[in-house]
């Protein structure tokens, strides 16, 4: 969920809410459907916020500003299961990145993390499983995103997902898990990556995110 030490992102579906200290809320870069209100104080408040978000077409976002962003960061932690992932962007010598579609929307390959799993063994487990590839060499971590989805009780679940990015050999040999619902999976250019549709906003920001690296530039 920590995107700096300024502020927290957490996706829902395709709204965002973020936790901001109040110093460094004007350096934060917002629509205009996002509702700005200063933190109460009161645990349950963040239940309305979420409700807002998932029910409403009013607001795409909503910023809570705080003079202590540790005690709600760890107030709004407190309130759902915590759900472990990683995954990754998998990438081949032409710089093509491969994306998968899953349940009717593009993604990138991911999953939870076993019982004493690290992270970065977890991205390279899930990205051979649901790929097909081997040998895949794991060359940095991208960076970690946050979301809220609800379980199979209808529960809502807070789930961080550690991203790295892998190299692949080529020639590849794709061969999608098909028990996960994947359908296909495509090597995309920087342009093809960016307008493919349809994406969650998370999957599209990250993969932005990942054509913005200094290196790639």
């Amino acid at each position: 969920m920590k995107i700096s030490k300024q502020s927290y992102k957490i996706y829902i579906n395709d709204k965002v809410l973020h936790l901001v200290d109040k110093e460094h809320f004007a350096n934060l870069q917002l629509s205009a459907k996002c509702l700005k209100v200063p933190y109460s104080g009161s645990k349950k408040s963040l239940f309305q916020y979420l409700d807002t978000l998932e029910k409403s077409s009013r607001f795409d976002e909503i910023a809570l500003q705080t003079d202590d962003l540790d005690t709600l960061y760890k107030d709004f932690k407190s309130l759902f299961k915590w759900v472990p992932a990683a995954g990754g962007i998998i990438r081949r010598e032409d710089g093509r990145i491969l994306m998968i579609f899953r349940r009717n929307v593009w993604d990138l390959p991911k999953g939870k993390l076993d019982d004493n799993e690290k992270p970065r063994a977890a991205a390279v487990r899930e990205c051979e499983e649901e790929t097909g590839l081997q040998n895949l060499d794991l060359i940095s971590k991208l960076k970690n995103t946050f979301h809220i989805y609800r379980d199979n009780e209808n529960k809502r679940v807070l789930k961080k997902t550690s991203w790295y990015i892998l190299n692949a050999p080529m020639p590849d040999q794709i061969k999608v898990q098909i028990e996960e619902q994947i359908e296909r999976a495509d090597w995309m250019n920087k342009n093809e990556s960016l307008d493919a549709v349809p994406v969650l906003l998370s999957i599209h920001e990250l993969v932005g995110y990942y054509w913005a690296l200094p290196e790639l530039a």
